[in-house]
């Protein structure tokens, strides 16, 4: 009788830290991703900004016309918000099945 209860003792605790484990791991997990995103975020405007800023410099420097200005800066302006978007989508992703990793292998 003392052994099965120091049995399902330990075996609470023992399930009791694993969970507690899970929750942390999915907190920090959580937490980097979300630095992480805010980061690429911001260094694609910034990238954004030097190369309208560069493509300007090169247009005004070769005579270029307003009329093929306007055009380029808004190939440049969709393609980096795609790639921000797509980024964003696939860490959103990656971060739902460690997430859903996690709360399996908790289970």
């Amino acid at each position: 009788m003392i052994i099965s209860q120091y049995y399902h003792n330990v075996k609470n605790t023992i399930s009791t830290e694993a969970e507690i484990t899970a929750a942390e791991a999915v907190i920090v997990v959580v937490v980097v991703v979300v630095v992480v995103v805010v980061v690429v975020v911001i260094m694609w405007m910034y990238m954004l900004a030097l190369t309208l800023k560069t493509i300007d410099f090169f247009l005004s420097k070769f005579g270029s016309t307003f009329n093929l200005i306007v055009p380029i800066r808004v190939v440049v302006v969709v393609v980096v918000v795609v790639v921000v978007v797509v980024v964003v989508v696939v860490v959103v992703v990656a971060v739902v099945i460690v997430v859903a990793e996690v709360v399996v292998v908790k289970v």
